[in-house]
């Protein structure tokens, strides 16, 4: 029989049932056990040292949550069965594996949603709530058959794994108690259930087990939490009237506690006790919490009086996290935060390397994140070079690959030494390519042996066998592998499961690993309690502040199980298996929990702006309630948005408060100062003497607004709009880069034309986009047009090559076309392949798709030459001057620079030479973009350097012969096979001395500005180094006199 102390109290004020409570507790004996259930172990363990500060001194009390308790009374009974709990993710795991050994047709309706994401975890919520309700699986066949089959299966593969889920531990906590032979001595015989739920039947049995044992019991539950309350009374509790107690003493408080959603006090006036304010989004609505907070503490209420109750949590924690700190508010977040876990994050980097074959941009994120292990304990282990190696190997993926272009880089390597070698002379660039091989052979021992290792790991495995492989790799590959490791021994127990593939294991450790959960601190006292509203249960406080009470937010948007729909629910538990009904009814006893642990004051709160959505919000109806509840009237949506935001001060687009009193930090009080002076429109000395701490207290600050100025403000050139103002030293590292002391290629000097900040940045200091090893979708232009050069070198190289007095192969004529078109083909086959292996393609009909379109090309560009009648005949082809050796330039490159009768040197490599019978020369520059030279140009305002500067070249290199002109051909169909020729006279010098005089300038002066060409900045690398608006802001500038001539030059 149940035990006629068994007592339930039911009130809708926290501080009412935790009176009870301390006043049933501290009628126990101290010496004698008593177990405090709680829903979570906060309320429990407070309660607990509030009972021995009142009693003295507490023997054997302890604190335990229902699920604790069933799985501390289950333990001998599964063990004496062979079976451990399992954890979430061997639930996930144990129906994965139902599925898979399932028939499909057994699925049914569910077949075609079964490979979808999240149907594991759908499936295994739904097995889990049927399995809570005691509906057995024969009871679920008349319903749903289908759903009956899953069900069996899931429950077949929970025995077969030797692993008992949520409700077999309560099945086997509840056998424990009613056996007599086994029950004696496992638990307690007195019992204080805290604001604990009972929401499910074998929840609801267990309890009853506990009291069938006669033991003394007080249950406390909140108003609104019916099912509890009938799972108690069930169970045998007896309803009893609260205590009178002036835990409240707030009438307003009262007020809401009583009439919250029932029917309206009389009408009263508002108080301030029931606040409600707005602010426009989330990250602000924290920061006014804390300033909040901040002002209760000043008026003396303690930061551990006060809390922040959330109802989605994840979505508020790092908001309040910040606003807090901000605030130098210490929080207590009652389930610990999570950090990120660079062990962890490593880790997976690896194991997605191997899922993705060896990936070289997975790898490179697992060594730049610096776990890789090394000898002793500097931290510069891994050498800074290995991801920028991977780049220039072009490893991309997969094991043999990694071996032959590593291989590949090392020979390089190798021949760019022996080329510097056999020049001779002291070459700064020896020790830079010594440094390459050695990290180059670093990287190469470390990571073969590493992907070898990966590459060995299983397709499909039981656990255990991952577990093994995972735990030795995690030593092998990680300098701090202790998280990681213990996170896969909390996944022992799923061993005997499987086998599942390695997409399995990613999805099982992605969300253990990215982030290690970090406990709160011991003891909350001097710290605002932060939590999910149920974390509250069995706590109160003197202020607790509601947060997110907007529409959609709380309540969310109620919507039914896809597996299990609730009219199944209802026909097959019903008033155990929730529905929409029950989910209502639980968000509402949500807000109840919230409004009901405060003694004082409830604050509650909204963003009126979506910045997701970057939409309007209105607050939520339980907001409405509230008021309704307290004040006895209903106001509407827009009186109750517009008193929200009168009570707070916070605006859009300025992040601080009107007044510096109530700044949280600096950065509020400065931005508070600077906000008054433009409200009161203080200029001068004035302002000086109110803000001009910003500027001593802040150096950053006041050369940001010394640099804002001379950008925006100034109408002069300075050093803040670009490199326009030289020190002594600067000058003298400036002028060793001048184009009279080194070479620059006509590219880089073209840059200079379009920007002279943007060739300093590319051509001076070398910034480059930053590369990573990855496949491509399809050619980009700069990919395009390097293949298309690297066949046309290759062809005419062997055409070259192959010719004979008798039977010559250039220039290209109808009499050997057949024979120039076979070896066409057969170049482009070779080098498509080496550019296939070297890029490789994501998509392989793309790529075929863009091979064959520069095909038809190339064939029309040799048909061209072979009909074009031109005297001219192809010389000398990728002839470099100025750069290293290439075993795919013209034999007769040269290693040293040009020096241009202008003052420029030049370095580069001419696509192509011609020259007729008589001697002459032409050079030629193929393109393969579309034409964009304009008619009679010569450098078209320096955007086309090549035909006149590779002519000066050629004519340099080649004193004994005349060349005519320089050339663009347009040698593809996007550039219609157009070509653009610049005659090498009189004009085409000026142009180039009027350029080398204008870079010269530049440097001597040091005047490299921020200076873009009109729609410069659209395809520029820089932009984000000097911002969107250089365009409109470079208006306001003085014009550059010798930048205009340089750019109106035709």
């Amino acid at each position: 029989m149940p035990a006629p102390s068994a007592r339930l109290i039911v009130s809708p004020a926290a501080a009412v049932r935790l009176d009870a409570a301390r006043k049933w507790l501290g009628g126990q004996p101290s010496a004698e056990g008593v177990t405090i259930i709680g829903d979570s172990l906060s309320g429990p363990h407070e309660l607990l040292l509030r009972g021995a500060r009142t009693a003295g001194a507490a023997m054997g009390w302890r604190r335990t949550t229902l699920p604790l308790l069933a799985r501390d009374v289950a333990l001998s009974r599964l063990a004496a069965d062979g079976r451990a709990i399992g954890d979430p993710a061997a639930r996930d795991a144990v129906v994965a594996r139902a599925l898979a050994g399932l028939d499909p047709q057994k699925l049914g309706r569910l077949a075609a949603v079964s490979d979808t994401p999240g149907f594991v975890r759908a499936v295994g919520g739904a097995v889990d709530a049927l399995r809570m309700a005691g509906a057995a699986p024969s009871g679920v066949a008349p319903v749903d058959a289908d759903l009956a089959a899953l069900y069996e299966a899931v429950a077949a593969e929970w025995g077969a794994a030797g692993l008992a889920d949520r409700a077999g531990v309560f099945e086997a906590a509840r056998s424990a108690l009613r056996d007599p032979a086994a029950r004696q001595g496992i638990v307690d015989d007195r019992f204080l259930i805290l604001d604990t739920r009972i929401w499910t039947e074998l929840e609801g049995r267990f309890v009853a087990a506990l009291i069938e044992r006669g033991c003394d019991l007080l249950a406390t539950v909140p108003e609104g939490d019916d099912l509890t309350v009938q799972a108690l009374e069930e169970a045998g509790a007896r309803l009893c009237a609260p205590p009178r107690t002036d835990g409240v003493p707030v009438a307003a408080i009262q007020r809401l506690h009583a009439h919250l959603f029932g029917r309206p006090p009389s009408e009263s006036a508002a108080d301030d006790a029931v606040t409600v304010f707005s602010a426009p989004g989330e990250g602000r609505e924290a920061v006014e919490i804390a300033r909040r907070l901040t002002s209760l503490a000043e008026a003396g209420t303690p930061f551990d009086r006060c809390a922040i109750l959330l109802r989605q949590p994840e979505d508020y924690r790092p908001y309040l996290e910040e606003a807090l700190n901000r605030a130098g508010i210490r929080p207590w977040f009652a389930r610990g935060v999570r950090r990120p876990d660079p062990a962890g994050r490593a880790f997976l980097a690896l194991l997605r390397c191997r899922a993705e074959d060896g990936s070289a941009l997975r790898f490179s994120e697992y060594v730049s994140i610096g776990e890789v292990p090394g000898d002793g304990e500097d931290p510069e282990r891994v050498p800074r070079r290995w991801e920028q190696l991977l780049v220039d190997a072009a490893v991309v993926g997969g094991l043999e690959r990694w071996e032959r272009r590593l291989d590949g880089l090392a020979a390089e390597l190798e021949f760019r030494r022996d080329a510097l070698e056999a020049e001779g002379g002291e070459d700064p660039r020896l020790a830079r390519i010594d440094g390459m091989r050695a990290n180059l052979a670093s990287l190469r021992a470390y990571a073969l042996p590493l992907l070898a290792e990966l590459s060995e790991l299983p397709a499909e495995a039981r656990w255990e066998r991952w577990l093994a492989a995972l735990n030795a790799l995690a030593v092998r590959s990680l300098r701090r592998p202790d998280n990681v490791l213990a996170v896969l021994s909390d996944l022992a127990p799923m061993g005997p499961l499987g086998p599942v593939e390695l997409d399995e294991v990613l999805r099982v450790l992605t969300p253990r690993l990215l982030e290690v959960p970090e406990p709160p601190p011991p003891n909350r006292y001097g710290r605002v309690f932060v939590g999910p509203i149920d974390t509250a249960r069995g706590l109160v406080f003197d202020v607790v502040f509601v947060p997110g009470m907007a529409e959609r937010v709380f309540p969310p948007k109620i919507g039914e199980d896809p597996i299990l729909l609730d009219e199944m629910r209802r026909r097959l538990a019903p008033g155990r298996l929730a529905t929409n009904r029950e989910r209502v009814l639980r968000e509402r006893l949500a807000f109840r929990l919230a409004v009901g642990a405060a003694r004082k004051q409830v604050v509650l709160s909204y963003p009126r702006i979506d910045a997701m959505k970057t939409r309007p919000r209105v607050p939520s109806f339980y907001t409405l309630e509230a008021i309704h509840a307290t004040e006895g009237r209903l106001p509407g949506f827009e009186e109750l948005a517009q008193r929200a935001e009168e009570v707070s001060d916070a605006r859009i687009g300025w992040p601080a408060p009107k007044s510096r009193a109530q700044a949280i930090d600096e950065a509020e009080y400065d931005l508070a100062v600077l906000d008054e002076l433009d409200r009161h429109e203080l200029r001068g000395e004035r302002a000086v003497k109110a803000a001009g701490h910003l500027l001593h207290s802040n150096p950053h600050l006041a050369r940001a607004l010394r640099f804002r100025a001379y950008r925006w403000e100034v109408p002069r050139w300075t050093w803040a709009d670009g490199l326009v103002q030289l020190s002594e030293r600067a000058a003298g590292a400036l002028a060793e880069q001048s184009p009279g002391a080194r070479p620059y290629s006509a590219t880089a000097l073209q840059h200079f034309a379009a920007c002279p900040y943007r060739f300093y940045l590319q051509a001076i200091q070398g910034l480059r986009p930053r590369e990573a090893p990855v496949g491509i979708e399809a050619l980009d232009p700069l990919q395009r047009g390097s293949l298309v050069h690297q066949v046309q070198f290759e062809l005419l190289t062997r055409l070259q090559a192959e010719s004979t007095e008798d039977r010559p192969l250039l220039p290209v004529g109808p009499e050997n076309a057949a024979r120039v078109s076979e070896l066409l083909e057969e170049v482009l086959d070779k080098v498509a392949g080496d550019f296939r292996d070297r890029l490789v393609p994501a998509i392989d009909r793309v790529w075929d798709d863009g091979i064959e379109k520069i095909r038809q090309d190339l064939r029309e560009w040799l048909h061209r030459e072979r009909d074009s009648g031109s005297p001219f005949e192809p010389w000398r082809f990728e002839l470099s001057f100025g750069l290293p050796r290439d075993p795919n330039r013209d034999a007769h490159s040269v290693g040293e620079p040009v020096d241009l009768d202008v003052g420029l040197k030049l370095r580069g490599a001419i696509d192509l030479i011609e020259r007729t019978p008589a001697g002459v020369l032409r050079v030629t520059d193929h393109k393969t973009g579309r034409h964009r030279a304009k008619a009679g140009a010569t450098i078209q305002g320096g955007e086309l350097l090549q035909p006149v500067l590779y002519a000066l070249a050629a004519q340099k290199l080649f004193p004994e012969q005349r060349v005519e002109s320089g050339r663009l051909y347009y040698c593809t169909a996007d550039g219609e096979f157009r070509d653009h020729v610049v005659p090498l006279d009189d004009r085409a010098r000026q142009a180039a001395g009027l350029l080398s005089e204008i870079v010269t300038e530049a440097f001597e002066a040091g005047s490299f500005p921020a200076l873009p060409r009109e729609d410069a900045c659209r395809w520029c690398d820089y932009r984000q180094v000097c911002g969107p608006d250089e365009e409109l802001r470079t208006r306001r500038k003085p014009p550059r006199v010798d930048l205009r001539r340089l750019r109106e030059y035709p």
